[in-house]
């Protein structure tokens, strides 16, 4: 008994500390900018790559600078239609479910990982076919990717740890030439992009996107355009959040439109 109402007080006298939890806010349909430039060198059957990547995101009350990513690898041409690639990633600014966190009671907020890095290997299979029953000149193509990464949250006010998430992500999408005086002037495509976690939640899908896209031929070697996308990423309950005296848990969802600029580089050493 006298248990029993030691255990009650302590539960009592931790929720005055805490505060009430706070979950974080819906997030949706907001407006959101990103850009990224992409390098290739054309080496016959192997094609290098590098690619920068930077996005304004609202999660903050007023929108930040936050995601920025470089990635290097290649691709190995095993058929016309079957390539093979291999990548590494570095990226800071990134938004896990965990980020959530409480450093002043009864304070919570979304901490700022614009200084964390993460570090990501990635392999790709990529089948493409084209499309002859359709009018022009149509593309099909799926990519899919196993991402495993690694970062070291020295951010969190409890425990310093490491973290190690295993990603799978289907890319589906189709891409078609416009020509002008029978030449070739812009690509149009429209993708949907899934990201499955394999041993973190929210499940099935931790992120998808869909987006339309073109790229006008600036140069032989350069194109670039604009592009569109609608974009949807999950998060769950943080750890910050499972310690508070609750046993309420949420899910919450980041909804925004991207609106970007892609500029792509294609040398070809060899011709």
């Amino acid at each position: 008994m006298i248990k029993n109402l030691s255990f009650a007080a302590l539960l009592i006298a931790a929720s005055i500390v805490w505060g009430a939890p706070q979950k974080p806010p819906q997030q949706d349909t907001l407006l959101e900018y990103e850009g990224d430039a992409r390098l290739f060198v054309d080496l016959d059957q192997i094609s290098l790559m590098a690619e920068a990547k930077g996005r304004i995101e609202s999660i903050d009350p007023d929108d930040s600078f936050r995601y920025r990513s470089l990635t290097v690898g290649a691709y190995w041409r095993l058929f016309p239609q079957l390539h093979l690639g291999g990548f590494y990633r570095i990226a800071s600014g990134a938004t896990h479910s965990d980020d959530w966190i409480w450093p002043t009671v009864p304070e919570w907020f979304w901490q700022d990982t614009t200084r964390r890095p993460e570090h990501t290997i990635i392999g790709d299979i990529t089948f493409r076919q084209t499309l002859p029953f359709i009018p022009g000149t149509w593309m099909a193509e799926l990519k899919s990717q196993y991402q495993f990464t690694y970062y070291h949250d020295d951010y969190q006010y409890f425990t310093e740890h490491d973290v190690y998430l295993h990603v799978i992500r289907l890319r589906p999408g189709v891409t078609t030439q416009l020509f002008l005086d029978g030449e070739p002037f812009a690509l149009v495509y429209a993708n949907a992009d899934m990201y499955i976690p394999i041993n973190f939640k929210p499940q099935p899908f931790y992120a998808w996107y869909v987006y339309l896209g073109s790229l006008f031929t600036i140069t032989d070697d350069i194109a670039a355009g604009p592009f569109i996308a609608y974009r949807n990423t999950a998060w769950v309950t943080s750890s910050d959040y499972k310690r508070a005296p609750t046993t309420d848990e949420y899910s919450v969802t980041h909804r925004s439109f991207n609106i970007g600029v892609s500029v792509v580089i294609t040398l070809r050493p060899l011709e």
